[in-house]
């Protein structure tokens, strides 16, 4: 149970770095789009980029839509999601042979906090992970307990 703990809560943590950071990066450049809308017309027009009437209504309700997105909670989401899951990959993947419970327990704390936190994406893959810890800390609860009885 340990090891397969160990495989989910890293496995999904990894993807989740990278899910977050790929959030982030497409946030900052959603955040910079909506912040310069004439850039992103000269630019176009620059391109010789033509646009006919039916495709012009629908880039205005998608522009529109954009206005209403808050690109900065985004971008903190994925970076704050990205730091959660590499406390996640560390935490599960070392052994502290003193205080053995420690580490998944701080796995398993990072892994509810950017669950609760981040945006839908990102917390599908945190739950995953926290799955995972929370099987660690499992099993490694039990092998406390075994010891402390022998």
């Amino acid at each position: 149970m340990k090891k397969a703990g160990k495989i989910i809560a890293a496995i999904f943590a990894s993807i989740c770095i990278i899910v977050s950071l790929i959030t982030a990066g497409i946030a900052a450049a959603g955040k910079f789009a909506q912040e310069n809308p004439e850039l992103i017309q000269e630019n176009m027009e620059q391109a010789g980029v033509t646009v006919s009437e039916s495709d012009k209504t629908d880039l205005e309700a998608f522009e529109n839509l954009m206005k209403d997105v808050d690109f900065g909670k985004v971008i903190s989401q994925g970076l704050v999601g990205a730091f959660l899951s590499v406390i996640v990959l560390i935490t599960v993947l070392i052994n502290v042979s003193k205080i053995p419970i420690l580490t998944p327990a701080i796995a398993s704390v990072a892994a509810l906090v950017g669950a609760i936190y981040c945006g839908w994406l990102i917390a599908f893959f945190m739950v995953v992970a926290l799955i995972g810890s929370v099987l660690v800390l499992i099993a490694k609860l039990q092998e406390s307990r075994a010891n402390s009885e022998s």
